[in-house]
């Protein structure tokens, strides 16, 4: 049960679609995002937009002891707190952001 890699939309789309792979016999550690970007359940929301500015991700694992206790995603933090709107502003002036994720932002923040 630990955390070993995270696969992802943008992982398959680059790493199978975009290489031509065959699905079939692609296995997940051939393609999945590794090591895997992280978070503890007792930090703070504004450490999580922080980490996924900072790595351009929608989803955070939560991990305690080793172990997958959660997700954490973006759009799940902007719709569900607004008042992370400021860091989320504040993040986005420091970190380039990726189309997805300027598009969330946009949707739900701006």
């Amino acid at each position: 049960g630990r955390v070993v890699g995270v696969l992802t939309e943008r992982d398959v789309l680059k790493r199978v679609v975009d290489e031509g792979r065959n699905p079939d016999k692609t296995l997940v550690k051939e393609v999945m995002s590794k090591p895997p970007i992280t978070i503890n359940p007792d930090a703070d929301l504004e450490d999580a937009i922080e980490l996924m500015f900072k790595h351009k991700i929608k989803k955070l694992p939560v991990v305690e002891n080793g172990k997958l206790v959660g997700l954490v995603t973006f759009t799940d933090l902007v719709r569900a707190q607004p008042a992370l709107i400021r860091a989320i502003k504040r993040f986005m002036e420091v970190y380039e952001v990726p189309k997805s994720l300027s598009k969330v932002v946009k949707y739900y923040v701006v």
